[in-house]
């Protein structure tokens, strides 16, 4: 029989192995390399457990798999709670991710209040200039975007923007990302103002000279 300790190092290579398929978009092979580790013959803890339900849903979710990966995202998130406590960069990723998959499914309002829960886990733990902290700042702009609150969603991507310029290289693609996110923001804002300019013009009545 393995012990505990080889026990533990075919575990984690499964689940290196499955970064890796990640990676390079592999995600049914990701998905076979997270059911292995789960499948090993031996009482895995409930903490490493969740690390291989976490591996396996994100696996199913990359493959729209939603309800599969869903009840996998909340044992996660029950486990990271109750072993580290509200207050934890696993609570804050795990937020991050079932967040995304309710965002997938069109639940905006279930979504909403996980990612700013992710947020100000992130702001607390990590600082407010930590580029973890911009990745939420950038999920919460691109979900108040698809409501349409483009003046909210400006405000989130430029914070996001401005944690990134300072904290990653000049040409790091995540620099890119979020200031091709602002400008589609602005020009959507600006839309809005000019659709709505002629109603509030009118409002006001006309100038006098």
């Amino acid at each position: 029989a393995e012990t505990p300790y080889e026990w533990q190092g075919v575990f984690n290579l499964h689940l290196e192995i499955a970064k890796f398929y990640w990676e390079t978009a592999q995600y049914a092979k990701a998905e076979q390399q997270a059911r292995a580790a789960l499948e090993l013959p031996y009482a895995i803890p409930k903490t490493e457990q969740a690390r291989a339900w976490n591996a396996l849903a994100r696996s199913l979710y990359h493959q729209a798999d939603y309800a599969a990966a869903r009840p996998l995202y909340e044992q996660t998130l029950a486990i990271w709670e109750k072993v580290y406590g509200t207050l934890h960069p696993n609570v804050a990723s795990s937020l991050n991710n079932l967040a995304l998959l309710l965002q997938s499914l069109g639940d905006y309002t279930a979504a909403r209040p996980l990612y700013e829960r992710a947020l100000a886990i992130r702001e607390t733990v990590l600082g407010a200039n930590h580029p973890k902290v911009a990745t939420s700042l950038n999920n919460l702009a691109g979900l108040v975007y698809h409501l349409n609150d483009f003046a909210e969603a400006q405000r989130l991507m430029q914070r996001a923007l401005a944690i990134r310029e300072r904290a990653l290289p000049p040409n790091h693609p995540d620099i890119q990302s979020s200031r091709a996110s602002l400008a589609a923001i602005e020009a959507k804002l600006r839309e809005q103002i000019q659709h709505i300019l002629p109603d509030i013009i009118a409002k006001g009545g006309k100038f006098k000279k």
